[in-house]
């Protein structure tokens, strides 16, 4: 399944990246000199452990391409287990996503028969292969397709930790992990329902109902997205990748947003709040909003829409507070005249989502 690749490793710090820096720009540039899209996994396996030789890293090696492994999440497990147990902290190895797969494919192109091609093969490579009965029809052991979100959520699910992931002139991806602890125990939905962990009242974690409209396993990136992309203006993730393309239309009307009327019934969220946040955003924010957030539950009509400040992440968290403090002065009348001039400027005035 794998391969090991030795090196001095004692006594060195628990990150190393200038030195994961460095061993990465020999790997690219081997790999781009001596990998082409009809090299076979054994020869990238070489080229690896050959760069692995020239530096004092130690990892283990997968011996396939990673979309080639039928139960995707087991072999992830089983690869962790080895580290663990082997006292090697890195994983490396090789993974052609879905966009690396649609640049090769020319007929994607093409105006009508580019449209089926596309649906044929989401269905036969990205749906089917994730039901369980499918896996183990023989014929499809072969081919699947992964977003890059997905193989970076299914890294970080199962333990890992991301140092690098860089494109190949092949249209294959280098991926570099260090081992972060145990495999997480939880079952995540793959489905159109997703489940998200975000901060209710009293700083109690719940799960928040929503339509799919990121690719499976991004929700668990959150971190990993905020450190290297950050945020925007409007306090969302810079180039998120992890949204698919028509998303923006489901999110700019609520489209998504429509099963947290179950968190309304389970009485985690009500009608009009803040906006349910995640751990990791929530201890980004200043302290005063922090501490006023966790005394209410969170709505589902954000206080933003019923003010004019704008759209920027400074704006909303200044509709935020306002909001917080007419809801201390008032609380039983704050969430009504906030519901009412909110759908009025959805339905007259047009505004939509940030």
């Amino acid at each position: 399944m794998f391969a090991s690749q030795s090196g001095s490793y004692e006594n060195k710090p628990k990150t190393h990246e200038i030195e994961i820096d460095l061993f990465s720009t020999i790997l690219r540039d081997h790999l781009n000199s001596n990998f082409n899209e009809k090299s076979n996994s054994k020869i990238a396996k070489k080229i690896i452990i050959d760069s692995l030789s020239t530096s004092n890293l130690k990892a283990i090696v997968d011996q396939d391409f990673l979309q080639k492994h039928q139960f995707l999440n087991l072999h992830l497990s089983e690869v962790n287990q080895k580290l663990k147990s082997s006292n090697v902290p890195y994983y490396i190895g090789l993974v052609e996503t879905l966009d690396d797969w649609k640049k090769k494919k020319n007929v994607l192109k093409k105006p009508v028969i580019g449209i089926l091609v596309r649906i044929l093969f989401f269905v036969f490579y990205r749906i089917l292969p994730k039901l369980s009965w499918y896996k183990f029809l023989t014929f499809h052991k072969s081919k699947r397709l992964l977003s890059k979100a997905e193989v970076l959520g299914r890294f970080v699910y199962n333990g890992f930790e991301i140092c690098d992931f860089f494109p190949l002139k092949s249209n294959f991806h280098v991926f570099i992990l260090e081992r972060k602890g145990d495999p997480l125990k939880q079952t995540t939905s793959e489905g159109v329902l997703l489940k998200i962990n975000r901060i209710g009242k009293n700083g109690k974690l719940f799960k928040v109902y929503k339509l799919r409209t990121m690719h499976p396993y991004s929700e668990y990136l959150h971190e990993y997205m905020i450190k290297t992309h950050g945020f925007d203006e409007k306090g969302k993730i810079k180039n998120d990748f992890r949204a698919a393309k028509w998303a923006k239309i489901f999110r700019k009307y609520w489209l998504d947003e429509l099963p947290q009327i179950l968190n309304v019934l389970k009485f985690q969220m009500k009608i009009v709040g803040v906006r349910p946040v995640s751990e990791s955003y929530l201890n980004t924010l200043p302290k005063e909003i922090r501490e006023k957030r966790i005394h209410y539950k969170p709505g589902c009509i954000p206080p933003y829409l019923a003010h004019d400040f704008g759209t920027t992440k400074e704006s909303v968290l200044e509709a935020e507070l306002v909001y917080l403090e007419q809801k201390t002065k008032n609380p039983y009348t704050t969430d009504i005249k906030y519901f009412f001039v909110s759908i009025f400027k959805i339905v007259f005035k047009g505004k939509r989502s940030s």
